[in-house]
């Protein structure tokens, strides 16, 4: 898997405000249901109600998934805006920096 990825996700934990986080998925969307669904068998239990919340910031979990199932696969970084009852709200990095004017200078290289 191209570490940049994952070099881009880690740079970008400074632009996140409080309960916001961030998880890697395939670029294409439709695969998403599928990979959480995946990610969610994979990511270990805790004392805390296990939620696509927990389980897509684990990144050992997210990972696992990825390097087995998605390993060809175009990857994104996606922004999650904390819990909601609305379910998983989610963006791309790309989208929530243009949306907030964050200037991330990782995405403009």
């Amino acid at each position: 898997m191209n570490d940049y990825i994952f070099n881009l996700e880690k740079d970008f934990q400074a632009y996140l405000p409080e309960g916001y986080y961030t998880f890697i998925g395939p670029a294409n969307q439709e695969l998403l249901g599928d990979f959480t669904s995946v990610v969610n068998l994979v990511a270990p239990t805790n004392n805390v109600a296990r939620t696509i919340n927990n389980t897509l910031s684990n990144k050992r979990a997210v990972k696992q998934v990825l390097s087995a199932l998605y390993q060809d696969a175009d990857l994104r970084v996606y922004v999650v805006e904390g819990d909601s009852p609305y379910g998983l709200v989610y963006t791309t990095v790309e989208e929530y920096c243009e949306h907030t004017d964050i200037k991330f200078r990782a995405l403009s290289s």
